[in-house]
């Protein structure tokens, strides 16, 4: 096995061990007639240790998290060390610092070179998670930062090598993806503090901004980080010298493998990496390597040559097409295949004149290579390729080329060979920019029809889902004269080509004049009562749903009461929730549109039935009208729809039967409502009580717990102005103006805690001992803690079963976890302190603007 720099002890782990092992990872296929301790289990046929295995669980019930990654790591059993690598950063947070350096770390390499494949492969995807958690710890330590890059360089990188270039091509799929995301975690590496902070801006309202810090310069350990990787994982695989092939595999073959792995990683970072250092170190070794023995290596030079094209310098790339000159020349067809598909970046970058002189008698070339798979991929970029002569004229040849594409006679004489006809309509609109647009639709307008025409759907459909892109090219007189029809054809064609073109509608729509758009208001008519021939599955519904909106920007008032608002109506009542929450958002576009023209007859009918959706049976349809309302409100016109004809209705279904509608109110509140700046004066101090308000209370205490925790989120409610006399938990005989405003409260839940103590009175020294629960007989009660910035609006009347005790000052709180290391929890709790043992539910829905809290417990 490969040295990683630790020692091991490999005695138990010799290779002919595998022999016992079906390593296709067939793991309930293994021979056990010669292992007395494996049985199987006669009723359900899973394998049984009937030696140790129950002996040596009893054994780790109290063992930590690392012993126990110890122990399933040597283990014999196959299961088990399948569990513990996918555990591996589990049991990695679960330890100090030390121990993961001094003792885990080996034990990851043990399992990095197990011998069955699916644990390997489990560590290898890992390796990135791995390198994040050192490089947190760097980040956190500045001072370990030599440390660190040390355990990169003999420990993580070698296990990528090793991986990168494992017999099993799911382990080395994995360790590159780990590494490719290992690379852009380190460029892209964000403190906790930073994370915190785009946290908050995004809870933040709308209106509200942070400041933006200008980009911060590299840190000093990822400036000698990537290089430390590139020399030690990419370098090192091109200088592959040092590892000890599997017997069964010769030197040779994993010496090109080795260089092959490292290519690919050269192609995929350069999207990553900065340009200098991309050109630094890739471009050295493909000077070495575009001339190596083995076809696969200059096949993946040829690859990287597409990747390093668009990032070089003018006098680089003259350098980098020498050698894709040589290479498109190989006698091995892979390798020209290769220089095809890499040759539309390469053209992106040379001048028009080299593109003609230099590029184009390659293509052509390549077009009519040998090999077919040559061929396709030529074929594969040749709307790349004449896009990137848009500038400079397309040369005829190459048009030649791609108009034969749409020859049915040789469609169909190649048609086992090359499906020409498909990727000629895919790239159908590049060309037509780099042709010069609607002034040479005559010259490809034939070859289009041709295509539209195509026996194969799969033709049609990529033309359906583009014929607006050509529309628009094109212009609004040559769309009608010519692409009507076709889009009449589409519409009435198999489900994925009418999904294509009803998708893009309004863009398609918006290219024709008044009176030739007006007439397809009926066939939408047809659509919506589903004529035989005409209906629609769920996802062309949802995509006409979804366009309501802006398809009604292209008619009058009349069209769209009479139409579209019909249809609407009727998606919205759709059997899928998709086509449903599509038609929300759009339907309430539609009011506001017409609002906005100052169509008052035909708003009122269209409000009306908005409206009836509150009262209708399913409770599905009056979901849908509380969504309609949120997105109403986040529009100023919408709004003023709201306020006038909705808000009634939509208080009231905040008393609902159903919970899920009561759920949804809760959300349009909580999520949208409180949030505009037209509501947000409804919960400030002074205001005088608003129905949405007194929803909101009321939310606030409902009986089911998804609406309570929905609610709690909203914006603070606030406090009613009344007499001191009135104040809940307050002295009797306390007189009042009836000018001070009631002070917040706040309420603390705790479960199965059997007696409760709450200091009644602050003490006077400033220096007062914390309030104090006991703890229950089993001393290790959970304990929920819910700290919301407001009280109970009901007098304490209504809720007897809670103990209210009245603070003058603040009262501190002091919680700890009982685990090591565990931070301490300090709540700050102002005002009335209500306190409640047992289930917490009923009050649980008072909390508003608090954090979730876990489960923890008092400490005497």
């Amino acid at each position: 096995m490969a040295d990683l720099g630790f020692v091991f002890d490999d005695s138990g782990y010799d290779d002919s061990d595998l022999d016992d092992w079906d390593v296709t990872g067939n793991y309930g296929a293994y021979d056990t007639a010669g292992d007395p301790s494996m049985s199987l289990d006669d009723d359900d046929g899973a394998f049984r240790d009937t030696s140790d295995y129950d002996q040596v669980d009893l054994e780790l019930l109290d063992a930590s998290p690392l012993e126990k990654f110890s122990v399933f790591t040597e283990s014999e059993i196959i299961q088990r060390r399948l569990y513990i690598s996918s555990e591996m950063m589990t049991v990695l947070q679960a330890c100090f610092h030390e121990d993961v350096v001094q003792h885990l770390l080996p034990l990851i390499g043990r399992l990095a070179n197990d011998p069955d494949s699916a644990v390997r492969q489990n560590v290898a995807q890992r390796l990135s998670q791995l390198g994040q958690y050192f490089i947190n710890r760097i980040s956190e330590f500045p001072s370990e930062l030599d440390d660190v890059l040390h355990i990169f360089r003999i420990f993580i990188a070698p296990i990528f090598v090793l991986h990168l270039i494992d017999s099993e091509v799911l382990v080395a799929t994995a360790a590159h993806e780990s590494f490719i995301a290992l690379i852009k975690l380190i460029y892209d590496y964000k403190s906790e503090n930073e994370r915190v902070f785009k946290a908050l801006s995004f809870m933040k309202d709308s209106t509200e901004t942070l400041p933006v810090s200008p980009p911060k310069p590299q840190a000093e350990w990822q400036r000698r980080l990537v290089p430390l990787l590139l020399e030690s994982v990419v370098v090192q695989l091109v200088q592959y010298d040092s590892i000890e092939p599997n017997g069964d595999m010769d030197y040779g073959k994993k010496d090109e493998e080795s260089k092959c792995a490292s290519l690919e990683l050269m192609k995929d970072l350069c999207a990553t990496l900065s340009a200098e250092i991309s050109k630094i170190t890739f471009l050295p070794w493909l000077d070495v390597l575009y001339t190596s023995p083995h076809f696969n290596v200059r096949k993946q030079c040829a690859t990287l040559i597409g990747s390093l094209s668009p990032i070089v310098d003018d006098s680089e790339l003259d350098h980098l097409f020498g050698i894709f000159d040589s290479l498109v020349q190989d006698g091995v067809w892979n390798v020209r295949k290769a220089c095809a598909e890499a040759l539309p970046e390469l053209a992106s970058r040379l001048s028009g004149a080299d593109r003609c002189q230099k590029l184009l008698p390659i293509f052509i070339r390549l077009t009519e290579d040998v090999s077919r798979w040559v061929v396709a991929a030529a074929y594969d970029g040749i709307g790349k390729f004449i896009f990137s002569f848009k500038d400079d004229g397309v040369p005829d040849e190459l048009m030649g080329l791609y108009l034969s594409m749409t020859s049915i006679s040789q469609n169909l004489a190649k048609a086992k060979e090359v499906d020409r006809s498909f990727k000629c309509a895919f790239a159908f609109p590049a060309v037509l920019i780099a042709i010069g647009g609607g002034d040479k639709w005559d010259d490809v307008k034939d070859a289009f029809m041709i295509l539209t025409f195509d026996p194969s759907p799969q033709v049609r459909r990529t033309l359906a889902h583009s014929l607006h892109e050509v529309a628009r090219i094109i212009g609004s007189e040559r769309t009608m004269k010519d692409l009507v029809g076709v889009f009449d054809r589409f519409i009435s064609d198999i489900d994925e080509v009418k999904l294509g073109v009803l998708g893009h509608i309004t863009d398609f729509l918006s290219c024709l004049n008044e009176d030739v758009r007006e007439p397809y208001l009926f066939t939408l008519d047809r659509l919506r009562e589903g004529v035989e021939g005409w209906r629609l599955n769920w996802r062309t519904r949802k995509a006409i749903a979804s366009q309501f909106g802006s398809i009604a920007k292209l008619y009058t008032p009349f069209s769209i009461a009479q139409y579209i608002v019909p249809m609407a109506f009727k998606l919205a009542m759709d059997d899928v929730a998709d086509v449903r929450e599509a038609s929300v958002l759009n339907l309430a576009q539609v009011l506001i549109h017409i609002k906005s023209l100052n169509a008052e007859p035909w708003l009122g009918n269209i409000v009306s039935g908005v409206s009836e959706f509150a009262s209708k049976p399913n409770y599905q349809l009056r979901i849908f009208f509380v969504q309609c309302c949120e997105v109403l409100v986040t529009d100023p016109l919408g709004a003023e729809l709201f306020d006038a004809h909705f808000m009634k209705l939509f208080i009231q279904l905040g008393s609902d039967p159903v919970p899920n509608v009561r759920i949804n109110i809760a959300r349009a509140l909580s999520r949208t409502i409180v949030k505009i700046d037209r509501y947000k004066s409804l919960w400030q101090a002074n205001s005088e009580p608003t129905p949405l308000h007194e929803l909101t209370i009321r939310l606030r205490t409902d009986t089911d717990p998804d609406v309570s925790a929905l609610i709690a989120s909203a914006a603070p409610i606030r406090a009613k102005r009344r007499s001191k006399a009135n104040h809940v938990g307050s002295k009797s005989g306390n007189d009042g103006d009836g000018s001070d405003e009631e002070r917040p409260r706040t309420m603390f839940c705790l479960d199965d805690v059997e007696s409760i103590a709450v200091l009644d009175k602050p003490s006077p020294s400033p220096k007062r001992e914390p309030v104090r629960s006991p703890l229950s007989p089993n001393g290790k009660s959970p304990v929920r803690l819910e700290i919301p910035p407001l009280a109970l609006e009901q007098p304490s009347a209504s809720v007897p079963e809670h103990a209210i005790i009245k603070a003058e000052e603040s009262l501190q709180v002091k919680i700890e976890r009982d685990q090591p290391k565990s931070p301490m929890i300090k709540v700050q709790m102002d005002g009335v302190v209500v306190v409640r043992k047992g289930d917490v539910s009923p009050i649980s829905p008072v909390s508003a603007g608090a954090l979730p809290m876990p489960d923890l417990d008092i400490s005497k």
